[in-house]
């Protein structure tokens, strides 16, 4: 329809686009290395640093947020994904070079918050003896509820979940 729109990462920019013509409509950033959208107004990105790479939130047109600073610029080794349970909002990012899971509550709920501010404490960090792989994958969008966990492979027979309900994690 007419208000549908194509966010794309070309290059290293990530703009929006109409569908028809693929006009560019509006540049988001630029120098990001991996992108993903949450949502018509929300976006998470990440961007090459000197010590590695930053994980950024943006709602709308409003300043991109730091959340976090990682020790990689190969975007094959982390994962992230912006999950909203109930009306709360999550970050999750996943680093398979030091084994961690961070998850930040509330990513954008900060009045101070610029894009080179220095990243906020985590509401959950774990460090993993193992970890097979950085992709988390979370409860489906049309579940009953969607939003309630996220799902990580540590072993080839051992998940780690982490539940959003509860703000607890276990393993098995």
């Amino acid at each position: 329809d007419s208000r549908s729109r194509v966010y794309a990462l070309v290059g290293s920019e990530v703009a929006i686009y109409e569908p028809k013509t693929l006009a560019k409509e509006q540049v988001i950033t630029s120098n990001a290395s991996s992108f993903q959208v949450f949502s018509d107004d929300r976006f998470v990105f990440s961007q090459v640093t000197d010590s590695g790479s930053a994980i950024f939130v943006q709602e709308g047109q409003n300043i991109a947020v730091k959340v976090a600073d990682l020790n990689t610029n190969d975007v094959a080794s982390f994962d992230y994904k912006y999950i909203i349970n109930r009306r709360t909002p999550y970050l999750a990012i996943a680093n398979l070079n030091t084994k961690e899971l961070q998850i930040f509550k509330n990513p954008l709920d900060t009045s101070l918050a610029t894009s080179t501010s220095q990243p906020t404490a985590p509401l959950y960090l774990a460090t993993f003896s193992e970890l097979k792989s950085a992709n988390i994958e979370d409860s489906p969008g049309n579940s009953s509820q969607p939003g309630m966990y996220i799902a990580m492979q540590l072993t080839n027979s051992e998940l780690f979940i982490y539940d959003f309900e509860e703000e607890s994690s276990f393993s098995y």
